[in-house]
């Protein structure tokens, strides 16, 4: 009985461990009382030899009320402005966007992009150069360079 017991721990284990897939999350975030808050974060996950296979990009800003009134912001203006981001990408069946409105003061961006089924072509189009070969260390050490906390 044991045996099947660490048999089927162990298959559990691979099953949220991803069989070998490294995961990184980076996340910024930003809180100003009047402006309001913004947070950037990057999922990567990376092969068995740590190299970047794909990656989410997440943004969020949330606009402070007082802000959108004082400055004269039209959040819904600033809605399609963030859903032409994901025009480009639309064509790509190796990149995913989508931007959500909430309770007229928060806009999200996710893009999520799968740098190993991805041409040099495609690669190059949308700017993702410097991903493609990127190690999970050398992930770590970049973003954590520029401001991110990383786990």
């Amino acid at each position: 009985m044991k045996k099947y017991s660490f048999i089927i721990v162990f298959v559990l284990v691979l099953l949220v461990s991803g069989c070998g897939n490294n995961k990184l999350i980076c996340r910024h975030s930003k809180t100003d009382s009047f402006y309001g808050d913004n947070a950037v974060s990057y999922k990567l996950v990376f092969d068995k030899n740590n190299v970047l296979k794909k990656f989410t990009l997440n943004s969020e800003a949330v606009y402070n009320k007082d802000y959108i009134k004082i400055a004269g912001i039209d959040i819904n203006a600033e809605y399609e402005s963030a859903k032409e981001i994901c025009e480009m990408y639309k064509n790509s069946s190796n990149a995913k966007c989508n931007v959500n409105l909430y309770n007229d003061k928060k806009i999200v961006i996710e893009i999520s992009f799968d740098i190993d089924k991805m041409s040099d072509e495609e690669i190059s189009s949308f700017g993702l150069s410097d991903y493609k070969g990127m190690t999970y260390k050398d992930a770590k050490e970049n973003y954590s360079k520029n401001g991110f906390t990383c786990k």
